[in-house]
Parts: structure tokens; C-alpha cells; sequence
């Protein structure tokens, strides 16, 4: 393969330096377009507690007041806790621990030493002990919602039937043994240890706590929660100039920031703002290197000078977009004049000069507002 010469590579690349030119003009403007924001910024800086100096701010819609995160914090707490527990009942733990008691009962019965004739009324008394435990309810209780008070409102899914309960009306184990120990105390012919042994190993609770659908429901009414809390008429003063910004006269602006901003998301064609911007970018750029042209030919010629310009115009640009898109409290904080210095480090005073009004005029296509 043959290798091209030094010499035809300079003349190849002065053949084409002006192509390359233009490439570099255009990714320059691609980029800084790219950064550029592509809606309109809220204008006003709003801090609470300070004197309002600027103009009074009238609104110029109507717009919904947002609630403050504390508010909602309030709201999503009360809503949850509006949300009573739900509790599923099966029905076949009951007769099934009945039926499990009773063959306790025979297993046990030999060696317990006790008459056969009294048999009849041990499983009586035991079964009738569980039947009322299971048919009241038999739960263990959600510390979750023991916060207030030891006993709280729950809902029992019957087959799908609904009913209001509260705990204190039904039986936890503890209450169970304590209902069975009772009893047993007022019948002298039973032995109330053993009866109570076999009681206690069946007492398994036929109400569980169905923390899936109830954390269901509890999203349910969160989501249907407003986020907003009455309306800023049109016309009507937000902020009259000289007074303080309360609380709720900050709440209003925080509420008219994000309606401003929504609106500007929506209105216009974004087409046609990408155009506009293309074309402001596009013909600061050019005159840049029209300025290199008419005044600064030798550094026009050498597209290594001019890419090296370029790149500096481009990295500031970019880097102010990052500082609006993270929020910088004050966009002077960044070194605007750094530019300048690199160029009259590198070249002279008068490029210095008109590098650096070029750059604060693109500047204040990212944040006219603020400047």
C-alpha cells in the first residue's frame, strides 16, 4: 500500500482546512444547543422570611396552592391510620384444632389416672371451651398498630363479607388461657392442669392478619390524596413589593414556580425553539469567526488555534448548563472571566476582549432571567 507523502498531507490539509473548519464551527453549536434549556426559567429568587423588594407579583392564572411536605406527611399518617387492619377468618382452623383436642384427649387419657367415667365431661368441657374461643375469634395481635393504645379497630373478611371488630373483643392466646382458667377454677370435678394442657397446645389463631390487601388499601388512599390545597385566583396579589415572605405567601411561590414552569413545558413548539436556538448559536460563532477572519487571519488559518478557541467557549458554556442543571445557589459563583484570561495568556487583549462578551452573551441564553 503506498504511503503518502509529508508534503501531499499539508497540501491535502489545506485543500480541506476549510471543511474541517466548518465541522468544528458546527459541533461547537451542536453542543452548546445540546446544554442550552429548552423552556423558560423561573425568574424570581424566593427565600422565606426576607422583604419582597421586587415588583408585586400578581397572578396571571389560576393555580392550584401546593401543600408543603410536611402537610403531606400529616395527610399520608392520617390517611393510613383511617385504614383499619384486615383480618381473614378460616373457619377450618376451629373445627380442625376441636377434632385435634379430641385426639389428644385419647392419646393422654390412660395415663393421666383418671376414671374413664369422667371422660365424657373432660371432652365436653374442652370442646366447648374451643368452640367459644374460635367462634368470638382467636388473633395474635400487630404491634404495628399497638401504637397508641394496646387494642385497636379491625376488619374480618368472612368469605369475602366484611365486618368491624376491635381486638379487645377478641381473644389472643393469653386471654384464651385466662377465659379457660376461669372456667376450669368453677369446675371441682375436672382437672383443671390437664384440661388446661390440652387446651393450650390447640389455641392457633383463626384470624391472620392479611398484610397484603391491607397494604393495598393503605396505597390506594395515599394515591387518592391531593397534593394542592385551595387556588391563587387570576389577578389576585401573591406578594405585594416591601412585605415579608411568610410562610404561606412562600408556599404560593413555590406553588406559582412549578405552575409557570409546567405551563412553559407545554406551550410552544419545540421544533421551533430548537430552530431559534440553532440560529442564535449559529450566528454568534460566525461572527466569532468572522472577527478571526477580518482581524486575526494568521489564527483563522491554523484550525489547531481555532479548535483550541472553540473547545474553551464550548467547556465554559457547558459547564454553566451543569451548574443550572444541579442548582448552584448563585451562577456567579462561576469564573466567567477564566476565558478571557486563557485567551490573553495565549493570544492578546482585543481576542480576549471579544471571546469574553461573546461567552456572557450565550451565557444569557441559559439564564437571562438570573443575570
Amino acid at each position: 500500500m503506498a504511503k503518502i507523502s509529508s508534503s501531499r498531507q499539508k497540501a491535502l490539509l489545506r485543500k480541506y482546512s476549510r471543511n474541517v473548519k466548518f465541522l468544528m464551527m458546527l459541533a461547537s453549536i451542536c453542543v452548546i444547543v445540546f446544554t442550552l434549556p429548552k423552556q423558560a426559567k423561573f425568574s424570581y429568587d424566593i427565600e422565606k422570611g426576607r422583604i419582597w423588594n421586587q415588583k408585586e407579583l400578581i397572578s396571571p392564572y389560576n393555580f392550584a396552592i401546593l401543600k408543603t411536605s410536611q402537610e403531606i406527611d400529616n395527610d399520608i399518617k392520617t390517611a393510613r391510620a383511617s385504614v383499619t387492619p384486615i383480618y381473614q377468618l378460616d373457619d377450618n382452623i376451629g373445627d380442625r384444632e376441636r377434632d385435634g383436642f379430641k385426639g389428644d384427649l385419647e392419646i393422654k387419657w390412660h395415663n393421666a389416672g383418671i376414671k374413664d367415667s369422667k371422660k365424657p365431661a373432660y371432652l365436653a368441657a374442652g370442646d366447648n371451651l374451643l368452640r367459644d374461643i374460635y367462634n368470638k375469634g382467636l388473633l395474635s395481635l400487630n404491634p404495628k398498630y399497638q401504637q397508641n393504645a394496646e387494642n385497636y379497630a379491625i376488619t374480618v373478611l368472612d368469605k369475602n363479607i366484611a365486618s368491624d371488630k376491635n381486638t379487645a373483643d377478641l381473644y389472643t392466646k393469653e386471654k384464651a388461657l385466662a377465659y379457660c382458667d376461669k372456667i376450669l377454677s368453677d369446675q371441682h370435678a375436672i382437672d383443671k392442669a390437664f384440661l388446661l394442657d390440652l387446651v393450650s397446645n390447640r389455641l392457633v389463631p383463626n384470624l391472620s392478619y392479611d398484610n397484603k390487601l391491607t397494604s393495598r388499601l393503605e396505597k390506594e388512599v395515599v394515591d387518592g390524596l391531593s397534593t394542592t390545597r385551595g387556588m391563587v385566583q387570576k389577578g389576585e396579589v401573591i406578594v405585594a413589593k416591601g412585605s415579608v415572605v411568610s410562610d404561606e405567601a412562600y408556599q404560593k411561590l413555590q406553588s406559582y414556580k412549578k405552575a409557570f414552569e409546567d405551563n412553559a413545558r407545554i406551550s410552544g413548539d419545540p421544533r421551533l425553539v430548537l430552530l431559534g436556538q440553532f440560529l442564535l448559536v449559529g450566528i454568534a460563532i460566525t461572527l466569532l469567526m468572522v472577527f478571526l477572519y477580518l482581524f486575526r487571519k494568521d489564527i483563522y488559518e491554523d484550525n489547531r488555534l481555532v479548535s483550541l478557541i472553540l473547545l474553551v467557549v464550548t467547556a465554559m458554556l457547558f459547564t454553566l448548563s451543569l451548574a443550572i442543571k444541579f442548582e448552584l445557589p448563585n451562577l456567579y459563583y462561576i469564573p466567567y472571566c477564566i476565558v478571557p484570561i486563557i485567551i490573553r495568556i495565549l493570544f492578546d487583549t482585543r481576542l480576549a476582549l471579544n471571546i469574553h462578551l461573546l461567552v456572557v452573551l450565550m451565557a444569557g441564553f441559559f439564564c437571562a432571567e438570573q443575570f
